[in-house]
Formats: C-alpha cells, structure tokens, sequence
C-alpha cells in the first residue's frame, strides 16, 4: 500500500484526488491540505510515499515547498498538478527536484499511469505539455552557445546582486524578496553559472566592475 498526501488551494479538488486515490488497491491518502506551510510540516512527518502538489499553494508556493521538503528529505516522490503549466513554470519546478509535472485537465487513466510512472523511479509529464518541455531544452541549448553577460541575468537575479554586495546574508536577502534562503542559495548558484565565477566574493566584484548593482534599490 502506497501512501500519498494531497496538497491542493480547493477543498473539492482534494477530495476529488483523496476519493480517487483511496478507491485504489494500492494507494490510500494519509495526509491533505490547502496551505504551502502546512504541507511542509505534515509532509515531514508523515512522509508520505508521494507527495502531489498545486504550484499555487498559499502561505508558501508549490515550488517553495519542494525546495523545503527535498532540502530536508531528498528521496521525496513530488508531483505538481498544475490548473495553467507553463514552460517556466515546468523547468523551475523540474530545477527544484519534482519527479512528474501533470495538468489538471488529465484523465483518471492517465493519472495512474503517471502514478506508477514515478514509484518505478521514472519521471512523468503530461503527453501536452511534451512540445513545451523541447522548446524549452532547445532554448536552453541556444542559451548554452551564447556568450555569457550581464543581459542573460533576470531582474531578480540583479537584485540579489545588489544586497549581495550590499552585504546581506542569505537569510536577510531571502525576507526581502520574500524567498526562502535555499532559493537564494539556489539563485546565486545560477547567476555564478551563467556569469563563469566560483565565489561570493568574486561575484559581488564582477557584480561592481560590469555596473549589475542597482544601487538606487530601496531596502528596508
């Protein structure tokens, strides 16, 4: 018997999964909720043998409860099921460590399917959401063959360059863009990646010589 845990915004959404999944042999539903945080904390305790997921939790977003739960909890099976998947929304939740990345819209068939899919270890994906996922693995390849600059870095990203070397920790950067700090963390790894550079110090160098500081940022 495989456990599961259901985290959805809509208590008719959960009910309809809870209903589904326990109407299965092999599955029964352990654990459900509306609320990002409260999924964190259940899903720690419970540990449930799959974890579905709405990307749009209140509290703490889907992609924010993935990074908590993995950081703490690594072997997590998690699954979004997401209302309006888009390309960036699937390569950050893939980024973030999910093992399948369905659409609401699935059927009962191929919800099982998926199900299995993942418990075998394999990685699951909506068949509609499959151009979305080549498009994006061909813009990444392009990405790859072009020089890296200050233009490949996101508004964000140049944000938490300028309270980098403004010297804020992790943790006091994470209250101000409202993140956790495994996302800052995260973050910087991506902005180091893209820009060549090893360490912190470095970075908040290259950030000052190549004009990335936004200085006139208001922090409070």
């Amino acid at each position: 018997m495989y456990s599961v845990f259901v985290a959805h915004p809509l208590e008719l959404y959960r009910s309809l999964l809870t209903e589904f999944f326990n109407r299965q042999q092999t599955f029964k539903v352990i654990g459900e909720t509306g609320d990002g945080q409260e999924t964190v904390r259940l899903c720690k305790s419970l540990q449930p043998d799959l974890i579905y997921l709405d990307p749009q939790l209140p509290g703490i977003n889907g992609l924010e409860v993935t990074h908590l739960i993995k950081e703490n909890w690594p072997e997590a099976r998690i699954i979004i099921l997401s209302e309006k998947p888009d390309e960036n929304l699937l390569f950050d939740a893939i980024r973030a460590g999910i093992c399948g990345f369905l659409d609401t819209s699935i059927s009962s068939g191929e919800l099982l399917k998926s199900t299995h899919q993942v418990l075998k270890g394999e990685f699951t994906l909506s068949p509609e959401l499959t151009p979305k996922a080549i498009e994006g693995i061909q813009r990444l390849c392009r990405q790859e063959t072009q020089p890296k600059n200050k233009k490949s870095l996101t508004q964000r990203e140049r944000e938490l360059l300028t309270l980098l070397v403004k010297g804020y920790t992790n943790k006091e950067i994470a209250n101000f863009l409202t993140v956790t700090p495994h996302t800052v963390k995260n973050h910087l790894y991506n902005i180091m990646d893209k820009l060549g550079i090893q360490n912190r110090v470095q970075l908040a160098a290259h950030a000052v010589q190549e004009g990335l500081v936004q200085w006139d940022l208001q922090v409070h």
